[in-house]
């Protein structure tokens, strides 16, 4: 996620310049950078319809510092070439990392000359982070320097126009949105609503969004937008209130730029409960009008049964979602009332599927009964929305732990490519990848959860797991230290590196 431009604040970036061939190696280290709190800028972050080559030039002139990953792929991109003159061109502080043995071509070779180079298949992980980190300190004190350089410029001649800083897709926390009703029992009202805008954000809109467990940690005074921009390095959060009052619900929601604390957007719904969904699209058309991209209408429209969609947002209050075990009664309760509903047949299906997967001292008829019930959830999930990304999952859960590669593959595939970044679906692919032992594309998808969703348990326990099975075991243990003295009671953060350290018989 593109830090600094894209989160609206003034500090110093670094643009980092790669190929899109190797996403797989690159990924990890832009993880790595923002667990440093280095800001970063790098070319998934253009907005729609802006014109490549201005957005791209503006970042490189703002830049503070130019990080080259280099391989042999993105030594031979023309792109990536055309990149590293214009840093030369400009005097940036260059670092040129190499990720795999490259061989440069003469003349760019000539022109690195003597600037910093890291080669990371020489050295152990340790050392290579601890020299990264150097050549990086090394850059924020010339970043300082440049910065001065470049306001007194600005003093000194007013009347020129100040270029623009780079405009990237901005990245949106959508917070929990507070209970209004005058009955504390509401809250999980007021939550599924707010997570509900959140999912229909991110499905009708190109905006790149946090994941609910990282962005519903804020509550009451943490809500302050320079917070969760501090916390998540976020550019935009939406806050708001909910009251109910029977069959009528009020909706407040406000759009607040992080780096000014202004409200860019801003109004008040009053509705019928049984309008939600087409409320829910109002306020992500609104969103997206004010951050200035495409917006298209979600699948579910027209009125919808208000006892069944209590029912839903009832049942995913019932368990931590990290866990996706949802009260399932409920769910077949709200279905049951009304069969339209997508995402409680999605919700349902895969809730039953992981509980027939788990469910190994269950007598067999149970379990199969369990699997049926998934199955026909998931079959009228994918009838009423073939997009339905947890439906797929379901299918991928449902399938033979062994034996039926292929077919789990498949189900993941289109479970991702319906939603790219949805924290459970990259969690449930990246496991899938580590069992087939292709460990570089599970640390992929792993970082990419990190990425959504930074403060969600299991995925900071995947992506522990996923750095140490590919031998980075210095950076796997910090991380799941952190971890466990951040969620103490979540059992999973103690047992997956035990189990973990175990198969390394690394007993220690």
């Amino acid at each position: 996620m593109p830090s600094s431009p894209s989160s609206g604040t003034d500090r110093p970036y670094v643009f980092v310049s790669y190929s899109h061939a190797d996403t797989e190696l690159v990924l990890p280290e832009l993880a790595w950078l923002r667990t440093q709190d280095i800001a970063i800028w790098y070319d998934d972050g253009i907005a729609a319809g802006s014109r490549w080559s201005d957005a791209l030039a503006l970042a490189l002139e703002g830049c503070a510092q130019f990080l080259y990953l280099l391989t042999p792929r993105s030594a031979a991109s023309q792109h990536c070439l055309d990149e590293v003159g214009f840093a030369l061109e400009r005097r940036k502080p260059i670092v040129a990392v190499h990720l795999e043995p490259t061989v440069l071509a003469a003349g760019l070779a000539l022109q690195l000359g003597s600037r910093q180079a890291i080669l990371k298949h020489g050295l152990d992980e340790r050392s290579y982070r601890t020299k990264l980190a150097a050549a990086l300190a090394t850059v924020a004190e010339a970043s300082a320097v440049q910065a001065t350089t470049l306001l007194a410029s600005a003093s000194a001649a007013p009347t020129a126009s100040a270029s623009a800083a780079p405009t990237a897709t901005p990245l949106l926390a959508v917070l929990p949105f507070d209970n209004l009703s005058g009955d504390a029992d509401l809250l999980y009202f007021s939550d599924g609503v707010s997570e509900e805008i959140l999912q229909t954000v991110a499905k009708t809109t190109p905006l790149r969004t946090i994941g609910r467990s990282s962005s519903f940690q804020f509550r009451g005074a943490a809500k302050a937008a320079h917070n969760v921009a501090r916390e998540l390095q976020v550019s935009h959060v939406l806050d708001g209130a909910v009251r109910r009052s029977g069959q009528r619900v009020r909706i407040s929601a406000a759009l607040i730029e992080c780096a000014t604390a202004t409200t860019v957007w801003s109004d008040r719904f009053d509705r019928e409960l049984a309008d939600v969904f087409a409320l829910q699209d109002e306020i992500a058309a609104a969103v997206a009008q004010a951050l200035r991209v495409a917006f298209a209408p979600s699948a579910q429209v027209g009125a919808i049964d208000p006892v069944a969609y209590d029912l839903y947002l009832r049942a995913r209050a019932a368990a931590p979602d990290w866990l996706f075990s949802y009260d399932t009664n409920l769910l077949e309760a709200c279905v049951a009332r009304e069969p339209r509903l997508v995402q409680a047949w999605a919700t349902l299906a895969l809730s039953l599927a992981i509980e027939a997967s788990e469910a190994r001292r269950t007598v067999p008829s149970a379990v199969a009964d369990l699997r049926l019930r998934a199955r026909h959830a998931a079959e009228r999930a994918l009838e009423l929305d073939p997009e339905a990304a947890h439906a797929h999952a379901a299918f991928e859960a449902l399938a033979p732990v062994a034996g039926a590669f292929a077919l789990r593959e498949t189900h993941l595939r289109r479970a991702l490519a319906a939603a790219p970044d949805d924290p459970f679906v990259l969690g449930r692919m990246s496991r899938w990848c580590d069992n087939v032992g292709r460990h570089r594309e599970s640390l992929m998808h792993a970082a990419r959860a990190m990425e959504v969703d930074p403060l969600l348990p299991v995925a900071n326990g995947q992506y522990s797991g996923a750095l140490r099975r590919i031998g980075r075991v210095a950076e796997a243990d910090a991380i799941i230290t952190a971890a466990r003295d951040r969620w103490p009671d979540i059992d999973y953060l103690v047992l997956a590196p035990l189990w973990a350290a175990s198969l390394a018989e690394d007993w220690p």
